[in-house]
């Protein structure tokens, strides 16, 4: 490999960093919803259209987009004139409805507000200039005045040159009330009674105040200001199977002479049709259009597939104005001529509310494994970076086992609120199919087997079944109101129409269910060799419910109905949200507990090591006196003992080297000190004096030992001078004189040449310098003398005088004190030279001169 050349590799931070921020690049991918700006405000794209309406003139269209916002915007330019979002409308609990352009462009709005409990305590018009000002607010309570309609539905709304019309619902009776907010003025100019299953199911307001309205029994029409329908046709269906051409309406609008209507029988087409001479009779359809088409949706697409489409994509309601229809359908809205040609008006994909963005459902997954995949890299190769940085085991430990104990313990969590729920709702099950299975066993299947088609909810078939429904629901199972029994009929298309409930609150008799819309031999397949019953979870818009569906047979065998126990799982999920919360809490209380435990784990672990860490360095660095303390019973004390053998052991061979060096060098000492027949035992001396100046000072027993040493071998230069100079008697001539004083270099030569012995040579070389800077061979003043030949030259100096020598006798010990007296700042360290005074004080020169030397 070239010198130089950097590898990657996953412990590179860098490459880390890349890693994470790919990673985070495809998660904002996975879960991008792109912003429309809007002066200051940034919207998120709608999530779903359920309600629009067209000003008289087309130009401007209002849309609500999943109850909680308005979009007011140009059609032709996709310019947002104004958003008008819940939040700003209310602090209480609001939900935003049905829009409504004046004649003005004034834009008039439905909002519900709910109190605490959930009951309606307004239902609100709010008005909104051109530029979505707010003008005002007019409450359709006012509008009603008497106490006694407080708690009636508004159906429907319209407004005509600012008077509104409103359409109220009391049972089966529904008013139709006028007011001008201007003046206040108010009344009901209008009754209509609809019998049961001929009450309104969806009403679409027109511009006169009239509305076209879909009855419960197929019929369609229009119900005027003063309260009179005229039926425009009615669409009988049989309950049995589908018949071509025999449609059961959903929505209804019309547009100038054109009627058209939503089918509820196979959810995603529109018809257009002129009715025929008769009220009653449909007419031929003049054309019509599906999903599929408006969508650019592959014929190809699977059943099921599509199904899953039309959950997110049905159309939610039809608006019309002069000749141009409108359909929520998704986030989209549509716009269709109403001539019967059904041509998309606004592009291919019809009109995308702004901000719209489609990603494909394949690529959302990838991006999301990518996610992962780039998210786990970049983890591991930060961690393994992580392990170069100079960081604690305990923070190593920290950074890297918490989080794994906390995913963990996320994935440990989840799991148990995930086989939590889905044992209680396993509970539930079985209880509503056990239920199911003894409800279906005593119906009347005879008088299911009548009931054909919408007909049946007038002649009391259906109230028939219904009863029947309630009263074994209540005494064959102990009834809750929690709990609700409803029968459909069913066909082998797939089809299923209630025909049959045990809620009571249910006018609506016949509607599709979405989550039933399954063919028999599609439910027979999953149930091979099983019961008749099915327990299942279901979702219908926003709501959750736990179901047990049992297929219903004649006594021939075949299946006529479906019987479908089921309950909204609301407070099932309350009960099970607590569950949840307790478990939560508890793993979290654990989790913080198992948190402390690996942190005083940690900080154990990490203090243990640092007591033998720092042992270690310190016998990295000689110091072998060092010991690991507090040792444990653990790997950890072992270790720890370990290395304090270790030590014991150097120690051991460091003394016995030390004991053999000492004695080698006393051995060379003494020959050499043999040379003089006056100084035999100086050099011993000097050491020990040494040693006990250094003592004196406060240096530890390792220092001392080392300036023993060098007192030892201080005159180990003198081996190089002649013994004629060495023991002359006379005085030294001066070539004699300076060849005595290379006993310094020599002997700093010799020693320089052992590194084992540090820094000693130092007193071999410098012992005779003097504290005035008078003395040799570098001629150093005061403390730029170094400290170990300052004690030296003190030493050596006492011991000289208090020893014979050849060329005079030993001093006296006053005339000895009065010369390092007035030695002091001249030729000694008058630090030195006081101890040194002290030491022959306390008699342990005298001592020195009789022992025999010692390390």
């Amino acid at each position: 490999m070239a010198a130089g050349r950097k590898v990657i590799t996953l412990k590179n931070p860098y490459l880390g960093l890349i890693f994470l921020l790919v990673g985070i690049l495809f998660f904002c991918v996975y879960i991008l919803v792109p912003k429309h700006e809007y002066g200051d405000l940034s919207v998120a794209y709608p999530k779903c259209a359920v309600f629009e309406d067209m000003s008289e003139d087309g130009s401007l269209v209002a849309v609500n987009d999943d109850y909680s916002r308005i979009y007011c915007f140009d059609r032709d330019t996709s310019e947002i004139r104004y958003i008008v979002n819940s939040e700003e409308l209310s602090e209480k609990d609001i939900t935003l409805r049905e829009v409504f352009f004046d004649a003005d462009n004034t834009l008039y709005m439905y909002a519900t507000i709910y109190d605490g409990s959930g009951m309606i305590s307004q239902q609100n018009i709010y008005r909104f200039a051109t530029d979505g000002d707010l003008l005002g607010c007019y409450s359709y309570f006012d509008a009603l005045r008497d106490a006694e309609y407080t708690q009636n539905r508004l159906q429907a709304f319209s407004v005509s040159h600012g008077i509104i019309t409103f359409l109220s619902k009391d049972g089966n009776v529904y008013d139709i009330v006028s007011a001008d907010y201007r003046n206040g003025t108010s009344g009901v100019v209008g009754h209509y009674s609809a019998d049961r299953g001929v009450a309104v199911k969806w009403a679409s307001p027109n511009s006169d105040g009239s509305f076209d309205i879909t009855c419960f029994d197929g019929s369609i029409g229009h119900l005027k200001k003063n309260g009179t329908f005229e039926k425009a046709a009615r669409f009988d269906y049989s309950l049995k199977s589908t018949q071509k051409g025999n449609l059961l309406v959903n929505y209804f609008v019309s547009a100038g002479d054109k009627k058209f209507i939503v089918d509820s029988s196979d959810g995603d087409t529109i018809y257009a049709f002129e009715p025929a001479a008769a009220g009653n009779a449909p007419g031929e359809p003049a054309g019509h259009i599906t999903l599929r088409e408006l969508y650019g949706i592959d014929e190809e697409l699977s059943e099921e597939q599509y199904r899953s489409f039309l959950q997110e994509n049905a159309i939610r309601a039809v608006r019309a104005e002069n000749d141009m229809l409108a359909l929520c359908s998704g986030a989209n809205v549509f716009f269709l001529n109403a001539d019967g040609t059904f041509t998309v008006l606004d592009g291919e994909a019809g009109f995308t509310l702004p901000g719209k963005y489609s990603l494909p459902v394949a690529a959302r997954t990838a991006s999301f494994y990518l996610f992962v995949i780039f998210a786990l890299l970049g983890a591991i190769s930060l961690l393994g970076s992580l392990m170069k940085w100079h960081l604690s085991v305990r923070s190593k430990m920290m950074l890297i086992i918490v989080p794994l104990v906390i995913a963990s313990f996320g994935v440990i969590t989840y799991s148990a609120l995930f086989e939590t729920e889905k044992d209680y709702i396993r509970n539930y099950q079985s209880e509503y199919a056990a239920i199911s299975s003894l409800v279906v066993k005593n119906l009347d299947t005879e008088l299911i087997e009548r009931i054909d088609s919408l007909d049946d909810i007038s002649n009391g078939n259906m109230e028939k079944l219904r009863l029947q429904l309630r009263e074994m629901l209540q005494e064959e199972t102990g009834w809750s109101n929690g709990i609700t029994v409803a029968l459909y009929a069913f066909s082998p298309e797939g089809f299923n129409t209630l025909i049959a409930t045990t809620d009571e609150s249910y006018d609506d008799f016949v509607f599709r269910n979405n989550y039933l819309m399954r063919t028999l031999q599609d439910m027979q397949d999953d149930r091979v060799g099983q019961s008749d019953t099915y327990e299942f979870f279901s979702r219908q818009a926003d709501d959750r419910y736990i179901d047990a569906v049992t297929l219903v047979r004649n006594d021939g065998g075949e299946i006529i109905a479906l019987l479908d126990v089921y309950s909204n799982a609301a407070e099932i999920y309350e009960k099970l949200n607590q569950i949840r919360a307790d478990i939560i809490i508890r793993c979290l209380i654990f989790l913080l507990i198992l948190i402390g435990f690996l942190l005083l784990l940690a900080m154990y672990i990490n203090s243990s090591l640092k007591r033998t860490s720092s042992v270690i360095n310190e016998l990295a660095k000689g110091n072998f006196e060092y010991r690991v303390e507090k040792l444990s019973t653990d790997e950890l004390g072992i270790i720890g003992r370990g290395i304090n053998e270790m030590a014991e052991q150097i120690q051991r061979m460091l003394d016995e080297r030390d004991e053999f060096s000492v004695q080698a060098m006393e051995a060379l000492v003494g020959a050499l000190d043999a040379k003089d027949n006056y100084t035999n035992g100086h050099s011993v001396r000097v050491a020990q004096y040494s040693r006990e100046i250094a003592k004196r000072l406060g240096h530890d027993a390792k220092m001392q030992r080392h300036v023993y040493y060098a007192g030892l071998l201080h005159d180990i230069g003198k081996i190089g001078i002649p013994d004629r100079i060495i023991n002359k008697e006379g005085t030294l001539t001066q070539e004699e004189y300076a060849r005595i004083k290379d006993h310094t270099v020599i002997g700093n030569e010799i020693l320089r040449k052992l590194p084992a012995l540090g820094d000693i040579h130092i007193g071999a070389y410098m012992h005779h310098e003097r504290y005035d800077g008078n003395g040799y061979p570098e001629g150093l003043e005061g403390d730029r003398i170094p400290e170990i030949a300052r004690i030296i030259s003190v030493a050596d100096a006492y011991d000289a005088m208090t020893s014979g020598r050849s060329y005079r006798k030993e001093m006296p010990r006053e005339a000895v004190r009065r010369e390092i007296e007035r030695g002091k700042r001249t030729q000694f360290d008058p630090q030195m030279a006081e101890i040194m005074l002290q030491i022959d004080a306390d008699g342990a020169g005298a001592d020195a001169h009789g022992a025999k030397s010692t390390t």
